[in-house]
């Protein structure tokens, strides 16, 4: 999880306020919040907006204990597939993303319906987990 957090970051560090690197701690609280004795843990948060109640993801990589398991191997089985992060230019993300060694299932795909057109491409993340860059452009009516 931890570099889904540093993309998270990274990505969202063009918003202020929306993608912020909570940093690295832990102690009795998660112990006692969690049930995770002797804990250790670096987390991001990532907001729907800069509004200080909008909903929130909490992104949390455990140090201690180390988090276990393997990421799921693709987009089609039960549970969460993957995090969807919204952009203003998909196009120039994944070319600097793509030029900072990230590996992309494709190039940007187009979804046009009446109302929107919808601009995405899925990587995965050092550690397997996938991740979507998405663009969203409403159709004006005619």
């Amino acid at each position: 999880m931890g570099a889904v957090v540093d993309v998270v970051v990274e990505v969202g560090a063009e918003r202020e306020g929306v993608a912020r690197d909570v940093g690295e701690g832990g102690g009795k609280v998660f112990e006692r919040g969690f049930h995770i004795p002797n804990n250790n843990a670096r987390a991001a948060m990532l907001a729907l907006s800069d509004d200080p109640t909008a909903t929130q993801l909490d992104l949390i990589e455990w140090k201690t204990p180390a988090t276990e398991g393997d990421p799921h191997p693709n987009l089609y089985h039960a549970g969460v597939a993957r995090l969807a992060i919204e952009t203003d230019d998909i196009q120039a993300e994944y070319a600097r993303l793509k030029g900072n060694g990230v590996e992309f299932l494709s190039e940007p795909q187009r979804l046009r319906r009446p109302d929107r057109t919808i601009w995405f491409a899925c990587m995965k993340d050092p550690d397997g987990n996938f991740l979507e860059l998405y663009e969203y452009t409403l159709t004006p009516a005619s």
